[in-house]
Parts: structure tokens; C-alpha cells; sequence
């Protein structure tokens, strides 16, 4: 990934508004008053005042949908294009509350895409006439001039006359000259810099431009591709979303343009033309475009900075309503609810410290042990297979797929690296990847995908690869995955080492690690295998071949842009000489999966697969099936939680479905205040913030509302919270809260199915937490999970998550402590020295400065 990707994929964090909580580590301030820097605030790039909601329905539009079309009555009948043209509409699924996203066009009534002429010399073959040619511009209320485009970046999508990428004018000779006159491809900022068609280059690349360069339409005249909107933060010469204050005070952001410039067959002079050969700013096409108005948020603070702050933190699944929420709570003078994203696990550790400054963490699988620790569930997400995949072989080359079925096994076998695309060499029949020799080439070649998906055959290059995206580091995401995959009969005796019906087993490297018994709760990238080829000067790893990202808006984000983050070109001419991130996938030729969440996969307007669960049957994520899915779960480890049910044998539910839950430690840090405004957080979540939008405050498409027992549960917490008299008022008999491990997947619960081994107590996957409650129930600290135990800034906060160099530390069941008792002593007077001596060290360690 180059340093301009990394920075995109840093600002696409940010302005979800939060960032890491190692990067909060590091920033903290040496006052005890002031030990927590909010994140929220801080990065808060998408704050705007409360607009109409804008919640998608099923077929991804919002309430600021937009229907154009382009016989609007201003036409010319005797144009020789009007025929080309004269049925055409387009759609766009959102116009307004716009930010960094995916917005989907659909259109209709268009003629079908026709590849080139193969008798013309060098001809195109896969676009020669009747496509769309999308971009994103600035301009003022009567619409933009073509110096005002984002486009002519040259992303070529693999079979396009190379003039009708560009900016300017072609100056063939054999090309018909425009007689309404010509272009010369230069582009004026909005703050009125007027740059020439060459210095256009620094910003219009394949790696930045949003452009679409040729959208293919089907034989029935429809077509639909998702489009990328850059705010100011990503395309500052547009200045999309930059702040304008109005007389009254107000904050909107600045407007920009959707531009559809649809091609025919027709050259400029109107004459018949096999192949389009001519920039989409000639006058004779640009007027023949589709404009449509985009209304962005504010890029701007939603609350005000260095305000006191409450913190909050833990699970991404909870990040985008926990921005939505302060936002709205901020905005009357309000507590500013701080946020940082952390893996589960360390949620749970840092908040069951003695010392940890954060009171409130977001998690799936609750805090056990804890008397103090009380638990509400806040909302209902889940994960997700994000796809973005068109086709490139056949009559429907270059049109976007929509539909895509996963089973248990087949998600099996990518995390396990078990087909050729994802050991290094595994492609090229590389002695060290002989252990993947007799499996499939890639996901697409393989046997059971195309038994579960036949209409896909034939529609790719069996040669292509097929990445998926997923994120490094513990989750409670991770480990439901693995969970849903072990509650499968034959995706655990895979996993065990039994081939499929058709030979395929799983990777070596993966046999150690008993996933079939005890699963993960992270994808580990055990498989060391590494591969030269020259003029290389030495091997790359899977962590270049199959990099892991750091979090899932990331991971959905470069799934839309074809960013598949991978490092395996050799550069000899770059200082030093090394790998350099791979270009974006071409623009029609793009293949990529993503592992993300419901919420992550609406914004950037991704498809979603449909996941076979226990019933056996097929379900992508809805409304409908996570309904069915959380009606089916029983109650958790800990009084007011709910279990995840990937066993249950329910036939509408999507088997990924996850209720996120606040704990909240009333033992509190030591500020009388906290439970209160931690209660009032709680009190809007269970209530305004379960309303579906837009809008500050309201719940993004993705979650699933509440539903009201579960909205009644947090409200009870939320009212007795301040008292610290939750369990007595909100947790009845049947409440949650067994104190023994829960059962099984598929064991004891509606709808059955085969046991499933546990994975230690069902709250952390067995392993011991480094620290938390003691056994006598004190609370215990002062080692590795602790966050500065005396306030003076200077002390090791809880570790960041595994780098994706790192192999993940796989659960293991829960068994008696035994020897390793001595081991756990040892493991705590190395925590102390290391608490102890971190300070000194860190005077000689190397600096990090925050972007």
C-alpha cells in the first residue's frame, strides 16, 4: 500500500471519528484531570446539522433518491445521438447527508453495451459503444463546466479507445473534429487555480480518482455500478462538504455535482461510429450529460474542541452509531462522549482494571466475574461478506454482480489460505508452496463455489484471484466467524483434516492450530511460506501477498476502490530498491472480497454474500433475517446479554448477527459524575438513537433497532445506573448471567443440531486475562491491561493489537491451572518490571508522530 493509501485509509478512520486506542495511548496528557484525550472530537470529519433522515431500503435507496431522466423535453429530436439516448434514466440512491461513501447508480432504458469493431486497427474489446462515463465535479447552482471534472485519471477498464479517457480534445487524424469546438483538459480548482491538462496529473491517477471511466448496460438496457463521493479530506481541489456558515449562523457544506455523460454510437460530427474515440468533455457529448446535485455534510467538528470529555471504547461493530449518538448529544451544550476502537478482548481487560480511566466499553461477549461490571445491549449489527466483483468474461463483461452464496467451508478455506492465490509462489508452482499444489487455482475455481453459484460460471477469468480483505488483531468479530464456521458439520471435519467431496484439504500450516476445536479470535497468517521470483533481491511473505487492514470501514472502503493492498511488485528503480503496493484493480476487471460489518458495507454501497446457516439455507444480511436471528438467541454469560447463536436451526435467520452491549463498571473512577453521564448515553441509545437515518443521532443503515425488550433492558439500566442498583431492578430470574460456561453451539438450544466443542468460557476463548477481577473478587491491576495506574502519563498502557505480522493467539479450553499457576506468578513480576522499567526505556525507544 503506498504512503497516499495509507493516508486515504487513515482519513476514511478518522472520519468514522475515532482512531485506535494505542494512537489515544500515545496522545494522552500527563494530568490526572485530563489522563483521556477523546478520539471522537477530535476526528469528527462528518459533523453537519440534523438533516432528513436518509435510511436505504432494500433496494439501497434513501429518501434523497433521485430519478433523472434524460429526455427532460430540452432535446433535440434531430440530434443524430437522440436515438441513443431518448429512454435513459438514472437513478442515484443518495443526493444529501452525503460523506466519504459509495452512493449506487442504476439506470435504464439504455442500448446494451457493443465491445469494439474487430475490423478497425487496434481496436477496443470490451467497450466500443453504448456505456456511461461517470465522474464527481464542483460547480455552482446552474451545474458544472467540464474544467470543474474530476476525471481523466486514464484508468483504462481494459478495452476502451485510450482518447475517450482523457481530458483533452483527441488529436488523431483520423478522428472527427467536434464542430461545436474543442478542449484543452485543464482543471480549475475552487479556490480558482487554474491548473493545464499536465499538472492534472498530481491528482488524477488510478490510484486516486473516483472516476468511472465506461459503466456497462445490459442486454435489457439496465446497468448499475457504485460510485465513491470524495469529500474536501479527499479531493480538496473540489471542496465537496467544505464548511460554509450562513447569515443565521448555520453550517452546511459546500455542494458538488454528479455528472453521467452517456456514449452512443456516434462520433462528435454525428456520424456513425463503432468505437467512442473522443473526450466526454467535447462539446457535442458534454451536452448531452445528466447532471445531478450532491448535498454534503459539513466537514467540520461536530463538538468543541478540548471540551471535557467521557470516554468510551471497544468494539468497531458500535463505532458508527457511537458517532451518530455524539454528534447529537454534543450539539446543546452536552457531555462529549469520547470513542476509540479496540479489539474486544482488550475492551474488556482494560475495563475490568482497577485503574483503567474508561468506565463504558462496547463488546459482544460480556465481562464475567465482575459483580461491579453491569451490561445493556446498545445495538444490533453483524458481519458480513462485502463483494465487489465484475464480470470480465463473456457477453456480460464489465457488469457489476450482485448476488454471491457462501458456505461455512468455503469462508474456511480462504482464512485458512488453503487455495493457490494466497501462498506465495502457490500461483507460479513454487517448490515451497507444493502443499497447495492439488487445490483449486482460487476461490472461483473451485468446485463447490460453483456448485453453489452456477450463474457465475464462465462469467471470470479462471486465472484471476480473488482477495479477501479482513482485519488483523482479537475480536469478538473474529472469534464469531470461526464460531459460525465450526457450528457447520462439514466445514469442521474440513478444518480437522478431512478433504471435500472433491479432494481439497486444508492447509498444513493450519493443522496445529486446532480451529476445528477451538477456533480463533483473530485470522491468524500461519502459513510462513515466502517467494522470489526475479529480478526480486529477496521474498515476499503472505503478510504482502494477503495483507490484513486495520479495520473493517478500511476493509470495505478498499473494496469499493479495488484496493487490494498487496506488495508484490518489484520496484529496482525506486531508492532502496523493494515491493510497492499494487495499482487499484482496473475499473470493470474487479474481483474483491471484504470481511467487514453491515454498517461499513451500507456506506460504501457494497453487496452483501448470503451465508448458508444452520438451517441450510442461504441468507444475506436484512432487517428480516437479523430479526429472526436475535429472536433466536438465549440469554448470555453475564445478566443482560445475549448469546451469539450461529447453530440455531432458524431457516430466515443471517447467521452472523451480533447485539453489541455496554458494560459499565458502577464501581466507577472515582468522578461521581461518570455513571451519570454514562447513564444518560445509555437512556438516548435505547431510545432516539434507535431511529433509523441520517441524521446526527440516528442509527445508520446496517444496524438493526432495538428490539423493544431489549430497549426496555438498557432504559432499566440506564434509570438505576447512578444508584448502582441495576441487578435488582433489571435482571430477572431468566435474565442472563449463568455463571457456568454456556453450552455448546447447537447444544441445548431451540432448533438443536450436533454439539460443538467450546472454546473456553465463552467470554475471552480461555485465555487468562492479564488482568481484571481477582479470585477473592477485589479488583485486581497493575499489569499489562492496566492504563497509567498512577495517573502521571508516563506508565505502559494496555497493548495495541498484533500486527499483521503476527500470528494470533488461538483459544484453547479452559482447563485447570495446574504448573501454569507458577507461570502466570513468573508472567507478573515480568508485567511489573516491565511497568517499572517502560519509562526509562521509552526515553531511548524511537518516536511516532500521530498524522
Amino acid at each position: 500500500m503506498s504512503a497516499h493509501d495509507e493516508l486515504d485509509h487513515y482519513r476514511s478512520d478518522r472520519a468514522l471519528g475515532y482512531r485506535s486506542w494505542d494512537s489515544y495511548r500515545r496522545r494522552r496528557p500527563r494530568t490526572a484531570g485530563a489522563a483521556v484525550v477523546l478520539t471522537l472530537s477530535a476526528g469528527l470529519l462528518l459533523a453537519g446539522p440534523a438533516a432528513a433522515p436518509g435510511l436505504a431500503d432494500d433496494t439501497g435507496l434513501t429518501d434523497s433518491a433521485v430519478t433523472v431522466a434524460w429526455n427532460d423535453g430540452t432535446r433535440d429530436p434531430d440530434d443524430p445521438m437522440y436515438e441513443d439516448f431518448k429512454d435513459l434514466e438514472v437513478t442515484v440512491s443518495q443526493t444529501r447527508n452525503l460523506v466519504n461513501q459509495g452512493v449506487r447508480i442504476t439506470w435504464r432504458g439504455a442500448r446494451p453495451t457493443v465491445p469494439g469493431d474487430r475490423g478497425v486497427p487496434n481496436p477496443p474489446t470490451k467497450f466500443g459503444s453504448h456505456f456511461l462515463q461517470i465522474m464527481q465535479c464542483w460547480g455552482d447552482e446552474s451545474g458544472p463546466t467540464p474544467q470543474q471534472c474530476h476525471f481523466g485519471s486514464q484508468n483504462d477498464p481494459g478495452g476502451i479507445d485510450a482518447f475517450a479517457l482523457w481530458r483533452l480534445s483527441s488529436t488523431r487524424s483520423t478522428t472527427p473534429r467536434d464542430p461545436l469546438g474543442s478542449v484543452d483538459g485543464s482543471f480549475r480548482t475552487r479556490d480558482g487555480q487554474l491548473l493545464p491538462y499536465e499538472e492534472t496529473r498530481v491528482f488524477l491517477n488510478r490510484n486516486t480518482t473516483n472516476e468511472i471511466p465506461a459503466a456497462y448496460t445490459g442486454p435489457d438496457g439496465t446497468g448499475a455500478i457504485v460510485f465513491e463521493t470524495l469529500t474536501s479530506v479527499d479531493a480538496p481541489h473540489m471542496g465537496c462538504g467544505q464548511p460554509v456558515r450562513g447569515n443565521d449562523g448555520t453550517v452546511t457544506g459546500e455542494s458538488c455535482w454528479l455528472v453521467i455523460v452517456p456514449r452512443g454510437s456516434h462520433h462528435v460530427d454525428g456520424s456513425k461510429a463503432p468505437y467512442q474515440t473522443d473526450t466526454p468533455f467535447s462539446p457535442s457529448y458534454w451536452r448531452n450529460r445528466i447532471q445531478v446535485r450532491l448535498d454534503f455534510d459539513p466537514v467540520t467538528n461536530a463538538c468543541p474542541i478540548g471540551a471535557e470529555e467521557r470516554l468510551t471504547l471497544g468494539s468497531e461493530l458500535a463505532g458508527a452509531a457511537m458517532l451518530s449518538w455524539q454528534r447529537k448529544l454534543c450539539g446543546d451544550n452536552g457531555t462529549v462522549y469520547g470513542y476509540s476502537s479496540v479489539g474486544d478482548p482488550e475492551a474488556r481487560r482494560i475495563l475490568a482494571s482497577d485503574t483503567s480511566p474508561v468506565g463504558l466499553a462496547f463488546t459482544h461477549r460480556p465481562v464475567t466475574g465482575d459483580p461491579d461490571i453491569v451490561h445493556a445491549p446498545v445495538a444490533v449489527s453483524a458481519l458480513t461478506v462485502a463483494f465487489h466483483l465484475e464480470a470480465n468474461r463473456g457477453e456480460r463483461a464489465g457488469s457489476v454482480i450482485r448476488e454471491l452464496r457462501l458456505t461455512p467451508r468455503l469462508l474456511a478455506k480462504i482464512l485458512t489460505y488453503s487455495y493457490q492465490d494466497t501462498v506465495p509462489g502457490g500461483v507460479w508452482g513454487s517448490p515451497d508452496a507444493q502443499h497447495v499444489a492439488d487445490a483449486p487455482r482460487s476461490l472461483y475455481a473451485d468446485p463447490e463455489f460453483q456448485q453453489v453459484n452456477p450463474e457465475l460460471v464462465g462469467l471470470f477469468n479462471p486465472n484471476g484471484s480473488w482477495p479477501l480483505l479482513v482485519v488483523q488483531g482479537q475480536s469478538d468479530a473474529a472469534w464469531a466467524v470461526w464460531e459460525w464456521i465450526r457450528a457447520d458439520e462439514e466445514a469442521r471435519a474440513w478444518l480437522g483434516g478431512e478433504p471435500d467431496e472433491w479432494g481439497m484439504t486444508v492447509n498444513p500450516h493450519y493443522a496445529d492450530l486446532d480451529l476445528d476445536a477451538n477456533g480463533a479470535q483473530s485470522f491468524p497468517q500461519a502459513d510462513l511460506t515466502s517467494y522470489q521470483r526475479p529480478p526480486a533481491e529477496y521474498p515476499y511473505d503472505v503478510t504482502s501477498l494477503r495483507p490484513q487492514v486495520g479495520s473493517l470501514a478500511t476493509a470495505a472502503r478498499m473494496a469499493l476502490t479495488g484496493d487490494t493492498g498487496q506488495r508484490t511488485t518489484w520496484d529496482g528503480q525506486r531508492q532502496p530498491p523493494g515491493y510497492v503496493s499494487a495499482e487499484r484493480q482496473l475499473i470493470g476487471n474487479r474481483l474483491i472480497l471484504s470481511l467487514t460489518d453491515t454498517v461499513s458495507a451500507e456506506r460504501y454501497g457494497l453487496f452483501q454474500a448470503a451465508l448458508r446457516n444452520r438451517a441450510g439455507e442461504f441468507v444475506a444480511p436484512g432487517v428480516e433475517s437479523m430479526a429472526a436471528a436475535v429472536a433466536a438467541m438465549e440469554p448470555g454469560a453475564a445478566p443482560g446479554t445475549l448469546a451469539f447463536a450461529p447453530a440455531v436451526e432458524s431457516p430466515d435467520a443471517y447467521p452472523l448477527t451480533l447485539v453489541v452491549h455496554a458494560a459499565v463498571d458502577t464501581a466507577g473512577d472515582g468522578d461521581p459524575a461518570a455513571l451519570g453521564e454514562y447513564a444518560h448515553l445509555l437512556a438516548y441509545a435505547a431510545d432516539r438513537g434507535q431511529d433509523p437515518g441520517q441524521a446526527p443521532g440516528q442509527l445508520r443503515p446496517g444496524y438493526l433497532p432495538l428490539p423493544e425488550e431489549l430497549r426496555e433492558t438498557t432504559r432499566c439500566v440506564a434509570e438505576h445506573l447512578p444508584g448502582k442498583d441495576v441487578a435488582r431492578h433489571c435482571y430477572g430470574a431468566s435474565g442472563g448471567g449463568a455463571q457456568d460456561p454456556p453450552a455448546p453451539s447447537g447444544a441445548g438450544t431451540p432448533g438443536g443440531g450436533s454439539a460443538v466443542p467450546v472454546a473456553g468460557d465463552g467470554t475471552d476463548g480461555g485465555i487468562v486475562p492479564v488482568s481484571g477481577p481477582a479470585a477473592d473478587g477485589t479488583r485486581g491491576g497493575g499489569a499489562a491491561g492496566t492504563a497509567d495506574p498512577d495517573g502521571d502519563g508516563d506508565d505502559p498502557a494496555p497493548s495495541p493489537p498484533p500486527s499483521p505480522q503476527q500470528v494470533a493467539t488461538v483459544a484453547t479450553p479452559a482447563t485447570s491451572l495446574g504448573w501454569t499457576r507458577w507461570a502466570l506468578v513468573a508472567a507478573g513480576l515480568l508485567g511489573l518490571l516491565g511497568l517499572l522499567a517502560g519509562p526509562v526505556l521509552l526515553r531511548f525507544g524511537p518516536r511516532r508522530t500521530e498524522l
